[in-house]
């Protein structure tokens, strides 16, 4: 799974790098999920899944696995009301995203349920991402991308800490490769800006290259990390 291959090769790297590394697994709060399918189903699809794989793997690294647990009555912790609204705000990208909707202004029965289910996990995820940081206190946090609500309240409880944060997003441009940075995937304005840096030492025809080379993928008809491309004319 490409997430996990990306997750993998993250630790490996700070490891490396000579960091003592903690993995924070938040999946119990969690209400879509897209982690590997049941034996049973990839066996009729004629695939093999290996569900232990990834521990054996970050377990050799020697990396501990953490997965904070809902503190249900015990949870104290919340988010203060300004930080709270950029949640909300995120909450909202979730809903046009998993419903695909211009907007939100008529909510449908299921809209509305998968809403209170995701606020109640951002709520979760706040007071135990905050007991767990405040305990361990960690010099930095990585976040996947950020855009998520329980991403962004991941960010708004380390913050809160004053704990520094990074974020970190599959890589587009080569395969096999991540992003790593301050800026967030999905702030288009920034990420815009810091390409200057990231290219710094490309040359103009291996920007030109991997340029070509991410929108041939992305336009492939059989791809589908873009379902709008197929609608693209290569001559623009």
């Amino acid at each position: 799974m490409r997430s996990r291959s990306v997750v993998a090769s993250l630790l490996a790297d700070l490891v490396d790098q000579g960091h003592e590394v903690s993995l924070l697994d938040v999946s119990h709060f969690t209400t879509i999920t897209q982690d590997l399918p049941p034996a049973w189903i990839a066996r009729a699809l004629g695939h093999r899944v290996f569900p232990h794989r990834f521990e054996e793997v970050i377990g050799g690294l020697g990396v501990t696995h953490h997965r904070p647990q809902p503190q249900g009555e015990r949870a104290t912790a919340r988010p203060p009301t300004e930080r709270w609204s950029e949640c909300l705000q995120a909450i909202d990208s979730e809903l046009l995203t998993y419903f695909r909707v211009p907007n939100l202004s008529q909510e449908s029965a299921a809209m509305v349920r998968m809403r209170t289910l995701l606020t109640d996990q951002a709520l979760e995820t706040y007071a135990a991402l905050s007991s767990w940081l405040d305990e361990f206190q960690p010099d930095e946090v990585l976040i996947p991308n950020g855009r998520t609500s329980r991403q962004k309240i991941a960010r708004v409880a380390a913050e809160e800490l004053h704990i520094r944060v990074r974020f970190y997003e599959n890589g587009r441009a080569q395969k096999n490769a991540y992003y790593l940075g301050t800026t967030q995937p999905h702030d288009r304005l920034a990420s815009q800006e810091e390409v200057p840096t990231l290219t710094r030492s490309l040359s103009e025809q291996d920007i030109s290259g991997l340029a070509e080379q991410w929108l041939d993928e992305r336009m492939n008809p059989s791809s589908t990390t873009n379902s709008f491309s197929t609608a693209w004319d290569p001559s623009e």
